[in-house]
This record gives C-alpha cells, sequence and structure tokens, in this order.
C-alpha cells in the first residue's frame, strides 16, 4: 500500500471516476468502487508512476496522453498539473461539457 496509506479509497475513486469519463477509452478501470483499495492502486500503477512527497502524493503519468495528478494531504484535495481541480463524487457529477449557440443559420440547396 506505501504512500497511498493517507489517501483515502473515495478519492481514489473520484481519481478513476474522472479518468474513465473523461480521458481513458481504451484502458478504462472497471468496478472500482467495489474493488478492495490495493487493486486499486494496482490498476492506477500501470497508468501512472506513484510517488510519495512531503506533502502529497504524485501520479506521474507513464504514458503522455494522461495529465498528472497530485494528492495533497492539507487540503485533502486533487490538483491536475499543478491547478486544482474538483473531482465527481458520483457518476451524476460527472458532464461532457457541451454548447449549443443558437444562432441563424441559413441553408443552401444545389
Amino acid at each position: 500500500m506505501g504512500p497511498l496509506k493517507r489517501v483515502p479509497k473515495r478519492d481514489l475513486c473520484s481519481l478513476i471516476r474522472y479518468l474513465n469519463y473523461y480521458l481513458l477509452t481504451q484502458r478504462r478501470i472497471h468496478y472500482f468502487s467495489i474493488r478492495v483499495k490495493d487493486d486499486l492502486i494496482t490498476d492506477l500503477g500501470r497508468l501512472y508512476k506513484i510517488v510519495e512527497r512531503d506533502h502529497g502524493v504524485a501520479f506521474i503519468s507513464h504514458m503522455g496522453d494522461l495529465p498528472n495528478f497530485t494528492y495533497l494531504y492539507r487540503e485533502k484535495g486533487w490538483r491536475r498539473n499543478g491547478e486544482k481541480v474538483i473531482l465527481p463524487r458520483c457518476r451524476r457529477q460527472c458532464v461532457r461539457h457541451m454548447r449549443i449557440d443558437r444562432t441563424r443559420v441559413t441553408l443552401r440547396f444545389p
């Protein structure tokens, strides 16, 4: 377990939920909410190098397409590439960011 002993399982689940919904297409982590914490750490270890620091735990990506994350002990929160991010606690909080602008449209037929 090592460096993730101080990180709650619900926060690890939030990270996995975020990764599954927004970033991972092929390498999704399944059944993460009912599995034990050690299994989640093993699955995250395939995607990230997990390093303990004095202020928290850093998740450094093995692959270039994933962002780096840091869990800070004092804030009990996540940072993505150094910027604070609020991760979803449940599936309902996962929202695709789509915007529809209502403007006039002209259709031309040949």
